[in-house]
């Protein structure tokens, strides 16, 4: 069970958190190191890239004549989760395109493509991804009979081809940051295995509050 994520596969008893695998009797505390912050952000992006890819994954196995908003709304989800892991929050990794990216300026630039797309579809719309007209409309004598609002959009569901890009991007960036967890692990690891009883023992109990929805 090294090195795997606790998102999963633990449960809360009298208020101690026990996670399933190890030892009965075992204690969790709270370390707050450089290294165990860097895990936790990490792990974090790992759960945002894992539902982006489960999106895409959904959006695959759906008929061709899903309901349209239905399948926008999906495709909008997966790239939400996607860019998620590049921004900035308390929980931001702090992974940069750049660094992501650093041994594939395809990659990058592909990246930097679908960042415009997201920006101009949702973020700020514009007339590139989306369009919208308020029309006055008239008999055959002039005279008022409606004023109507009319609209289209550039189906995101439809341009296959960006779709298999971004599900490129989203296996790439997954790979970075298994990479990373690994490398702070191991770090963290070595620092917590010099450390005394005492010093453990110092450490507050592990409290986590579950967020309210």
């Amino acid at each position: 069970m090294e090195n795997e994520s606790p998102l999963s596969g633990f449960r809360f008893e009298n208020n101690r958190l026990i996670f399933d695998g190890y030892p009965e009797g075992h204690d969790c505390y709270h370390l707050d190191t450089k290294n165990t912050r860097r895990i936790r952000n990490l792990r974090f992006a790992e759960k945002q890239l894992s539902a982006a890819r489960q999106a895409l994954d959904t959006f695959i196995k759906l008929p061709k004549d899903e309901n349209h908003e239905l399948r926008e709304a999906i495709v909008a989800g997966a790239v939400t989760f996607y860019f998620s892991v590049f921004q900035q929050g308390e929980f931001s990794p702090m992974l940069t395109p750049k660094g992501v990216f650093s041994f594939d300026n395809e990659a990058l630039e592909r990246h930097n493509d679908w960042r415009n797309i997201r920006d101009k579809r949702y973020n700020h719309p514009t007339r590139v991804y989306n369009e919208m007209e308020t029309v006055l409309v008239v008999d055959e004598k002039g005279g008022f009979l409606d004023i109507v609002t009319i609209g289209f959009d550039a189906p995101l569901s439809t341009m296959h081809e960006h779709l298999q890009i971004l599900y490129q991007l989203i296996h790439e960036a997954s790979k970075y940051v298994d990479m990373a967890v690994e490398k702070a692990f191991q770090s963290a690891k070595a620092s917590a295995m010099k450390m005394g009883v005492d010093d453990v023992r110092a450490l507050p109990i592990c409290q986590i509050k579950k967020p309210d929805a």
